[in-house]
C-alpha cells in the first residue's frame, strides 16, 4: 500500500509539518506548499489530508484558514476530520556570554512580537526567511560551540 499523502504548511520542520507528523507519523508522504491556500487546492486522490494552522497562542485565529473553511467545497467533499495541539517553544539563538542588553539586531520570522514580549527587548527585526535560515545555520555549523539558546517560556 503506498504511503498516504499529507499537504501542510511551509517546508520541513515548520509547525505545521510538526503537527502533521505527529497526527500521521513517519510512513506518510509529505507535501510542502506556499500557502494554506494551496493546501486547500492540493487536496486529491493522491492527497487527501491536509493540515493547516487553525490558532496561534500569541497571535490569535489563523483567519486564512478560517477564509478557507468559508469556500463552498468544504462540506461537500473535504471535511475537517481531527485536530492536533502543538506544544512549541521558541528560542532566542546569540552568541555565547553576550548578555540581552547588547543584541540589537534580530533575524526573525514574521511574528516578531514574539520576540518584543518575551525578551523584552527594543530590537530591530531583519525578517527570516527559511532560506536565509538555512544558509545561516550552514555558516554557524563550524562554530556552533559559540552559540547559546535562550528559551522563550
Amino acid at each position: 500500500m503506498p504511503a498516504i499523502g499529507v499537504a501542510y504548511l511551509g517546508p520541513v520542520g515548520t509547525y505545521t509539518h510538526q503537527a502533521a507528523h505527529q497526527k500521521f507519523g513517519p510512513s506518510a508522504k509529505y507535501v510542502g506548499q506556499d500557502t494554506i491556500k494551496d493546501v486547500f487546492n492540493s487536496l486529491s486522490p493522491t492527497i487527501p489530508f491536509g493540515v493547516v494552522p487553525q490558532e496561534n497562542t500569541i497571535f490569535g485565529s489563523v483567519i486564512e484558514t478560517y477564509d478557507q473553511l468559508r469556500h463552498s467545497n468544504v462540506g461537500k467533499g473535504l471535511f475537517v476530520v481531527g485536530e492536533v495541539t502543538l506544544g512549541v517553544q521558541h528560542c532566542l539563538l546569540a552568541r555565547k556570554g553576550i548578555p540581552l542588553s547588547e543584541i540589537k539586531d534580530v533575524l526573525s520570522h514574521e511574528q516578531v512580537g514574539l520576540i518584543r514580549r518575551v525578551f523584552e527587548v527594543t530590537v530591530r527585526i531583519l525578517r527570516l526567511t527559511h532560506g536565509l535560515l538555512h544558509r545561516l545555520l550552514d555558516n554557524v555549523k563550524a562554530s556552533y560551540r559559540s552559540i547559546s539558546l535562550l528559551p522563550v517560556k
